[in-house]
């Protein structure tokens, strides 16, 4: 009788780790699945499912207001592919993890070079009271640097006024400067791009000459903040060092 219980526990053990797994089995599919609609979005421009793939946790809503303005920007301009490699998913019931690269090709509608944009990343992802699997935190690389060199020790006087890092919705954009005395904006996850002085503190956008960043200096003359102007409206983005 003794025996007959022992065999009974061994069998219920492996029972609940047979559960188990299929249970983890079926969040990390979950997880997948949520990961290939969250790549078809992007690719076909559906801003807002996509910001959807992102917990309030991460990003509030002007953060999202602002992805979704970026997504759409980046449509507006490109023909947009966008890869996901997944290296590795785990879960349990309610949280999980993905990690691999994701590749970025954009190719300009209208005239200029094709870019492509290679990350490293590993996202965690939490089912939340809704039903939904959403990141709740995002960590990426840039693996393949972008085709633009920038030379920081080249600044001349001009332009280094302008050079730093400014921030909107809790995105972090850079001014940086070529080493040909040219501004450069690079927006996370988009392409490096190029700024032609029009007057004062005014710069266009090269290949798109109908967006154009204004400058604005301090009472003590230096620069604070630049206004992004394009079809879709203006944004304040403040500069943080």
């Amino acid at each position: 009788m003794k025996k007959n219980g022992q065999i009974f526990l061994v069998l219920l053990a492996l029972l609940c780790m047979v559960n188990g797994v299929e249970a983890q089995t079926k969040q990390s599919e979950a997880i997948k699945k949520r990961v290939r609609q969250l790549e078809a979005d992007y690719n076909a421009g559906r801003a807002e499912a996509f910001a959807d793939a992102f917990s309030d946790k991460l990003r509030d809503s002007e953060s999202k207001k602002a992805l979704i303005t970026q997504v759409n920007q980046t449509h507006q301009f490109y023909n947009v592919t966008y890869v996901i490699d997944l290296e590795k998913i785990d879960a349990d019931k309610k949280m999980g993890y993905e990690k691999g690269s994701f590749t970025l090709t954009l190719k300009p509608k209208g005239a200029g070079q094709e870019i492509v944009q290679t990350y490293n990343f590993l996202d965690i992802w939490e089912l939340e009271s809704d039903g939904k699997w959403r990141i709740t935190n995002a960590i990426k690389h840039l693996v393949e640097e972008p085709a633009t060199e920038v030379k920081s020790g080249a600044i001349s006087a001009k332009l280094k006024p302008f050079v730093g890092k400014y921030e909107l919705s809790g995105t972090i954009s850079e001014i940086s400067a070529s080493s040909n005395e040219t501004l450069l904006l690079q927006v996370p996850g988009q392409p490096v791009l190029e700024l032609e002085h029009d007057s004062g503190d005014k710069y266009v956008v090269k290949k798109f000459p109908s967006i154009f960043i204004q400058f604005n200096r301090g009472d003590n003359q230096k620069i604070t903040e630049f206004e992004l102007h394009q079809s879709t409206g203006m944004s304040v983005v403040k500069r943080v060092n």
